[in-house]
C-alpha cells in the first residue's frame, strides 16, 4: 500500500514538473509544511509506539485525542468544506 501512495506522488510530481508548476508548488510547500509538520512528528511518534507490546495499549487513546485535537482545531475549515459540498449536490440534485 505504501508503495502505491509512493508510485502516485511520483507521478504527481513528475506532472507537475511537466507543466512548469514546480515554482508554484515550492511555494505553497513552503506555507504548508509549518502547519503539517507538528501532525506529521506526532503520527511519527504514535506509529514508532505501536511497535511494541508495553506501550501498544496507550497509543490508542493518543490516536484519539490526536484526532479529537485534529477536528476541533480545524472545525471552521471543515465545516466551511462540507457545506460547499453540501450546497454543491443540492444544486446539482435539482
Amino acid at each position: 500500500m505504501t508503495s502505491l501512495f509512493l508510485g502516485l506522488y511520483g507521478i504527481f510530481l513528475l506532472l507537475v514538473g511537466a507543466r512548469g508548476n514546480t515554482p508554484a508548488l515550492m511555494t505553497q510547500l513552503q506555507k504548508d509544511v509549518p502547519n503539517y509538520l507538528p501532525w506529521l512528528l506526532a503520527i511519527i511518534v504514535i506509529a514508532f509506539l505501536s511497535q511494541y507490546e508495553t506501550t501498544e495499549k496507550i497509543v490508542k487513546p493518543f490516536i484519539a485525542l490526536l484526532i479529537l485535537n485534529f477536528f476541533l482545531f480545524n472545525f471552521d475549515t471543515i465545516k466551511s468544506e462540507v457545506e460547499k459540498i453540501y450546497s454543491g449536490a443540492t444544486q446539482n440534485g435539482q
